[in-house]
């Protein structure tokens, strides 16, 4: 399926009464991404985009951080990255790279915070 242009995505909009309409956002919201559910969260407050820059600067929990990184080299090691693993779904290994950047910007995050309050957090 081709992506539509604003125009066309308006038009396709247009007969949709406003019970369909939240719905249809709602979908989005639910189903998105942590991402997607922030830059909705930022069009529905009052003052904007003020709400997503705060969330940008948000600190990470080092050790669900850590978890995550674990677990991302387990699967990694184990080739279900690159193979029909079942512990990884085949939308998530096409989209591996975003993941590992992901990773590495949330753990720069929990560094730096650890490094702020100057004390160790990790559970290695």
């Amino acid at each position: 399926m081709q992506r539509m242009n604003r125009e066309q995505f308006y038009a396709t909009l247009a007969p949709l009464d406003e019970e369909r309409l939240k719905k249809t956002l709602w979908t989005l919201y639910w189903r998105g991404s942590a991402q997607l559910r922030e830059r909705i969260e930022a069009e529905l407050t009052p003052d904007g985009h003020k709400r997503a820059a705060k969330s940008a600067t948000q600190t990470v929990d080092a050790q669900s951080v850590l978890d995550d990184a674990r677990r991302f080299v387990e699967l990694a090691r184990a080739g279900a990255y690159m193979a029909g693993d079942r512990r990884v779904s085949p939308k998530e290994r096409t989209r591996w790279r975003f993941t590992f950047n992901r990773l590495t910007e949330d753990a720069k995050k929990a560094l730096a915070a650890d490094a702020a309050t100057g004390g160790r957090r990790w559970n290695c």
